[in-house]
């Protein structure tokens, strides 16, 4: 399903941004804005030209996690395993977030999922919480690894 650029522009780049996000942070490589932003743009611009194209569904994602895969390796020297399974994860963790959030939007606001989707900007507002819980996710994981490795103060032997 092709979107708009408007789409692209308001939920796209953020919803990539968020996951190139969750990618790095998975894989280890923290929070590298300077990479992140960049990285997470050229993935949805990406993303949203190949939906242009008469793929077969589901191909955009393929290219996706391999690209993050890719960019770990060449640019942060994170070993390709590691790399997939992140952008793998990454990826995971949008798609299963999308749906359950969409029905709970549906739900509370009353509309219908075509009402929804005939109006680009509407629908970009309907993918914000998803954005969010995914930077938070990538937040909170890279929290709880920098607390384990910084060492323990006070509390010693006496």
């Amino acid at each position: 399903m092709a979107i708009t650029l408007l789409e692209l522009l308001l939920q796209g780049i953020p919803e990539v941004i968020a996951a190139t996000t969750l990618c790095f942070v998975l894989a280890g490589a923290g929070l590298r804005w300077a990479w992140i932003l960049p990285i997470g743009t050229a993935q949805a611009v990406t993303i949203f030209l190949l939906r242009l194209l008469p793929l077969p569904f589901g191909v955009h994602t393929l290219v996706a996690c391999v690209l993050f895969a890719v960019y770990l390796r060449f640019l942060q020297g994170i070993p390709v395993l590691r790399g997939f399974f992140s952008a793998f994860m990454a990826l995971v963790a949008v798609i299963v977030l999308e749906y359950p959030l969409h029905v709970f939007l549906f739900a509370v606001t009353g509309l219908s999922y075509e009402k929804a989707a005939a109006n680009p900007l509407l629908w970009s507002l309907f993918g914000w919480p998803q954005v969010v819980l995914v930077f938070v996710s990538a937040l909170v994981i890279h929290r709880l690894r920098e607390a384990r490795r910084r060492p323990q103060r006070g509390g010693g032997a006496v």
